[in-house]
């Protein structure tokens, strides 16, 4: 998955970009996950999700809006990491409630997010996210493959249960 959605870090700008280095910079990189159905877990098709991003210094920042595809993959290439950057994420989809997500500190030039949404009508939803372990780097999932997409933080929307 990492090689298709161009998600591999990069210290190479691509032919059309000029950016002078400063104290921080990570490099290009890509913003992608998988939008999720918080109470079935299935992919959603067609959910719209808005990236904002804020830099102190990349002009080349994320700010668009892409559509998931029938997986529910959605995917933001040639994005200019710095590592005080602030990167927000808005997922809709019809029958859904919204869902607004921000990250606002990196050390990697990339931002694995599966997100999660509730149908309008369902529970409460409660936005849970873990970092997987990470050693030197790279992700550790104990898969024989390796671990698509690297380290990321990885968030789904949970309902939260009565006592």
């Amino acid at each position: 998955m990492a090689a298709t959605l161009d998600a591999i870090p990069s210290n190479t700008p691509p032919a059309w970009a000029t950016v002078i280095p400063s104290a921080g910079d990570l490099g290009w990189g890509s913003i992608y996950g998988i939008i999720r159905d918080g109470a079935t877990n299935l992919p959603i098709e067609g959910a719209t999700v808005k990236c904002e991003h804020f830099s102190y210094t990349s002009p080349y920042l994320c700010n668009g809006i892409t559509t998931t595809n029938g997986d529910g993959i959605y995917a933001f290439s040639g994005v200019f990491f710095h590592d005080t950057d602030r990167i927000t994420l808005i997922v809709e989809a019809p029958g859904y409630t919204p869902l607004r997500f921000e990250q606002d500190f990196f050390t990697r030039a990339e931002f694995h997010a599966d997100l999660g949404l509730f149908p309008e009508t369902g529970p409460t939803p409660v936005i849970m996210c873990t970092a997987p372990a990470c050693s030197g780097g790279e992700l550790t999932c104990g898969n024989p493959d390796g671990c698509p997409g690297g380290c990321g933080t990885i968030c789904l929307t949970a309902t939260s249960t009565p006592y």
